[in-house]
């Protein structure tokens, strides 16, 4: 998992980026 830095550009781009893809796995999990 990749972990937040404190910047924001950052977090913009790496973070979100992550939980987006986090919560697709979730909904593939859960539909399947």
């Amino acid at each position: 998992m990749i972990i937040c830095k404190n910047v924001v550009k950052v977090y913009k781009e790496k973070c979100l980026h992550n939980i987006f893809l986090t919560k697709n796995e979730q909904k593939s999990i859960d539909e399947d």
